[in-house]
């Protein structure tokens, strides 16, 4: 699958700049599992993100009734480091 191709605001857009910049969509490391799950994907401030899997009102439901998680890997990025590290 070719990534998909997004315009976002750079970062310079919080000094004075509108330019946009044409990217290549990022994906975090759950990308493939939410596509196997059936997830419909949409871009989202340059990453390619899960929007919903059921339905709207089957998702409200089931997360008013158990639980409902959401990807957040693209909001910070962890380096750890030191003796057993991968």
């Amino acid at each position: 699958m070719v990534p998909k191709i997004c315009t976002y605001a750079s970062p310079d857009w919080e000094r004075g700049s509108n330019r946009y910049v044409e990217a290549r969509m990022k994906r975090t490391p759950l990308y493939e599992l939410h596509r196997q799950r059936g997830a419909s994907m949409s871009g989202f401030a340059g990453w390619e993100m899960p929007i919903q899997y059921a339905g709207i009102l089957h998702e409200h439901e089931a997360v008013r009734q158990k639980a409902g998680l959401f990807d957040l890997c693209h909001m910070t990025r962890i380096e750890i480091e030191g003796p057993g590290t991968l």
